[in-house]
């Protein structure tokens, strides 16, 4: 099976991107390709990540937080199982043997459930009656009261993606434009993905999870909400240093392996 770990950066996660990749490479030994969503940087020098052996996919998006509706870009079908995790995450294990546990040919994605349903990602600080009457219209096209997950991580088997599928996510995205205002005013991606995707199953023993949520089991935590990785001076017990240490040891031999320093 082919696989691919994607990421994505404008120009302000470019360092951020490396550091996953070296990360993802060493301590979750990842055993695919790598291939990083490009947002808005045709003008930019990426030799670096194709030396380091990333494939690069140029896309555009005004809104950074609606840029992951490409990870269905059909560009993907080349593979056959996607992993995708935000630059704020930090690997500890073998990936690998973490999707191991889980059906790789299942037709939806494999997510990490959220403690919030899919309702609760929309008309966020609306006044009670208008939202409930909103609401209540969107439950008659989607099961909004199922229980909704982060779209830090997602992972899943490429056939899922059709000619129409990236199509059919900006059309949704257009059609709940005026009440999707999670997060920020022009709202974000996971709302859409939680509409679109009813298909899923769920991660399972806190394998991949938010990092006040980490076990000796976690493979990967995601570093959202509070300190990020690259400013968390917290000693971590999975490496034997501060994330911060981690992050920037990292980003040294990402570049270190380019340009033997």
């Amino acid at each position: 099976m082919k696989k691919v770990f994607v990421l994505i950066s404008d120009e302000n996660y470019l360092s951020h991107a490396k550091s996953l990749f070296y990360n993802v490479k060493e301590n979750g030994e990842w055993d695919g390709d790598l291939c990083l969503i490009a947002n808005n940087l045709e003008n930019y020098d990426l030799s670096d990540f194709e030396e380091f052996g990333v494939h690069i996919l140029h896309r555009k998006s005004e809104n950074k937080f609606k840029i992951n509706l490409f990870i269905f870009d059909f560009y993907f079908t080349q593979w056959d199982y996607l992993v995708y995790m935000d630059c704020d995450f930090m690997v500890f294990k073998n990936i690998n043997k973490f999707l191991k546990k889980y059906d790789l040919n299942f037709k939806g994605l494999l997510i990490d459930k959220e403690p919030f349903k899919i309702k609760d990602y929309f008309c966020q600080g609306w006044d009670y009656l208008e939202k409930s009457k909103e609401i209540e219209k969107l439950n008659k096209k989607y099961n909004v009261n199922k229980f909704g997950f982060n779209a830090g991580y997602i992972s899943f088997n490429t056939s899922i993606i059709k000619t129409n599928t990236l199509n059919d996510l900006k059309l949704l995205d257009d059609e709940v434009k005026d009440i999707n205002n999670h997060l920020i005013p022009t709202g974000t991606d996971q709302a859409i993905f939680n509409l679109y995707f009813q298909n899923v199953q769920y991660i399972k023993n806190n394998d991949i999870c938010f990092c006040d949520l980490l076990t000796d089991e976690t493979t990967a935590s995601h570093f959202c909400g509070g300190g990020k990785p690259w400013d968390r001076e917290e000693h971590s017990k999975f490496f034997g240093k501060t994330y911060k240490e981690k992050y920037i040891e990292n980003l040294k031999n990402f570049n270190a392996s380019i340009y033997n320093i």
